[in-house]
């Protein structure tokens, strides 16, 4: 039994203890980013969530009609009186991030596309950066400018699917045409590293340029070119790091040529070249993300939490690039939102810029409209009991709500624990400065059919091997890629010196300014059960006019890494290649076809699959 003075020890002991306990724990907060009123709502965290009563929701319900900002319309080029008292929301905030609870969704774009003219034309905001690629959203950026080409393929340079969509192309018209009035141009930037091809081509020029090393050229000439860049989410631990040296290597050559620049007396010319060193480093860093991110492709988690950090990185560049100006980024919520220990882009930029970053998280009832113009619906919905939910309960239609100055009672009981918005438990203040809630949504119209490639269909056994079956101009049976590929390729049948027969599979780029690198691929999908255990032959004949052809085979197996195998065609004269390779018993898809890499066309005829050798 414990003695009076050690009792009495231990109890001091306890409650020094406890002392550091909770000042630790406030450094923590306070390094994290967390505002006090924020912190009580750590214990629900470990306790679940409090309820509310029946006069608790009501109370509630009445605080977000009255408080809320109400607006009239998703519709962008409404006008902006609706919109005034945003002005108080985004206060001097020099970073608008603005989310979306998912991508493809017409309406989310449609109102992201109206908060951006009233930024922009209300607030003085002068630069937008989407979640996409760095070095393709700067060849848009050239297009809003004022350059030339087609609207269509300058929004294709962003490579995501999410973006190639008619309120995005809608959004990118109204920039250019924004700028040719303006003196003060807006700007259009991607803060993601994937694909890498623009970027790597832009070292590989200033490296010429300059006189600069050509030690880099093999790395660079296959991060330029889309098909082999593509091949680094499948390549070796290895190949990897080997990658990754070489590119830190680049980028201290790169940083060791900085132009020497004295703000002072500097001249125009001076102050051009250091923006350019600027910008070429900055592409380097991109490479080095890229290569990263696909070594930790291993574990999901890892790679997730390491695109985050990289896009805030590359985000913290712009705002110093663009010295003073004010910017809106866009992307999911998952990524804007910044709650502490998340791990989300928002959650870094929430370190660097505190209330200098306004965040909106973007949530929808998931009722839709009705069937949107290529009669598909939105395909999502709210859960029950949440955020959602309790907003369409309280009769808000298109509305604002500021989370920062929650008042006391049922509201703060309500927004400071932990609450169901979509999938997940969220504390809605410590993710997002106000919400921009939809209650009813349409899901977004693609630019060009087939964009979304979906699920990969597999045949039951290989078809139209001699490409003599069309149909709507295309060999039946087989796909085009997806995405940008769509809008820079055609991917036909051929009736113009087939090898055999009377057509042939073609791959042609579109004429006109290209967007981006991206590869044109002509590919079929059949099950793996017919060829485990033995060796599967691919032999095909070839041939391009300008570019590079690769002939491939792929076999997807279970909890292993990709087979994979190629031959590179460049002949334009008519040729036949063969690919042999082994099927593993757990294999499960078998995936071959022509992928094109050019400013011209590749040809494929008389394909044939077979298989002869058990192991």
């Amino acid at each position: 039994m414990m003695s009076h003075g050690k009792c009495q020890i231990r109890k001091k002991r306890l409650l020094i203890t406890g002392v550091l306990l909770v000042g630790i724990t406030l450094a923590v907060f306070w390094f994290l980013g967390v505002r006090i009123e924020h912190i009580r709502s750590f214990v629900p965290y470990l306790f679940g969530s409090p309820a509310l009563s029946a006069e608790e929701t009501a109370e509630l319900h009445s605080w977000l009609k009255e408080n809320a900002v109400h607006l009239n319309s998703n519709e962008a080029g409404s006008g902006f009186d609706d919109m005034q008292p945003l002005k108080a929301v985004v206060g001097e905030a020099r970073i608008v991030s603005l989310g979306e609870a998912a991508h493809h969704n017409r309406t989310f774009s449609q109102a992201k596309h109206r908060m951006v003219e009233f930024l922009v034309d209300e607030m003085g905001f002068t630069v937008f950066a989407i979640e996409a690629t760095f070095s393709g959203a700067l060849e848009l950026n050239d297009y809003v400018l004022g350059g030339d080409g087609d609207p269509r393929r300058a929004v294709g340079a962003l490579a995501y699917p999410a973006w190639i969509i008619e309120s995005i192309l809608d959004m990118v018209i109204w920039m250019r045409e924004y700028n040719s009035t303006r003196e003060k141009k807006v700007k259009f930037y991607g803060f993601d590293f994937r694909p890498p091809m623009v970027s790597a081509k832009a070292v590989h020029n200033h490296l010429r340029k300059t006189n600069g090393t050509n030690d880099y050229d093999k790395l660079l000439s296959n991060m330029m070119n889309p098909w082999t860049a593509h091949r680094f989410r499948h390549s070796l631990k290895e190949e990897d790091s080997r990658a990754k040296e070489e590119i830190e290597r680049l980028i201290t050559y790169l940083e060791d040529k900085k132009p020497v620049l004295n703000q002072k007396t500097a001249s125009e010319q001076k102050i051009l070249e250091h923006e350019q060193w600027s910008l070429v480093v900055q592409h380097a860093r991109v490479l080095l993300q890229y290569v990263e991110f696909w070594g930790l492709m291993s574990n999901r988690s890892k790679a997730t939490d390491f695109r985050d950090k990289s896009m805030a990185e590359n985000v913290r560049w712009i705002v110093d690039y663009e010295k003073g100006a004010k910017i809106i980024l866009w992307a999911a919520n998952p990524h804007v939102m910044a709650t502490p220990g998340s791990g989300c882009m928002g959650e870094y930029l929430r370190r660097t810029y505190g209330n200098d970053m306004v965040v909106f998280g973007l949530m929808s009832s998931g009722r839709s409209a009705g069937p949107s113009p290529d009669n598909t619906d939105q395909g999502y919905g709210a859960p029950g009991g949440s955020v959602e939910t309790v907003l369409t309960e309280a009769a808000l239609d298109i509305a604002v709500v500021d989370l920062r100055s929650l008042p006391k009672g049922a509201v703060s009981k309500y927004f400071n624990a932990p609450r169901k918005t979509g999938s997940i438990y969220s504390v809605l203040p410590w993710a997002y400065d106000a919400i921009l809630f939809i209650e009813s949504t349409t899901r977004a119209r693609l630019l060009k059919e087939g964009i979304l490639a979906g699920a990969t269909e597999r045949l039951l056994a290989p078809s139209n091997l001699d490409f003599e079956e069309l149909e709507n101009g295309r060999p039946k049976d087989w796909r085009a890629q997806g995405g940008q590929s769509l809008l820079e390729f055609q991917t036909t049948g051929s009736h113009d010196q087939p090898y055999r027969g009377k057509a042939c599979g073609m791959i042609r780029r579109v004429p006109g300014r290209p967007f981006g690198e991206p590869f044109g691929n002509i590919k079929q999908f059949i099950k793996a059960s017919d060829f485990r255990g033995k060796e599967i032959q691919f032999a095909a004949a070839a041939r391009v006019e300008e570019g590079i052809g690769y002939l491939w085979l792929s076999i997807d197996v279970r909890h292993a890494p990709t087979i994979f195998q190629q031959q590179t065609v460049t002949s334009d004269e008519w040729e036949k290649y063969r690919i042999a390779a082994e099927v593993p018993q757990d294999a499960f898809r078998i995936t071959y076809g022509l992928a094109y890499v050019g400013r011209g066309a590749a040809f494929i005829d008389d394909v044939t699959i077979g298989n002869a050798i058990r192991f």
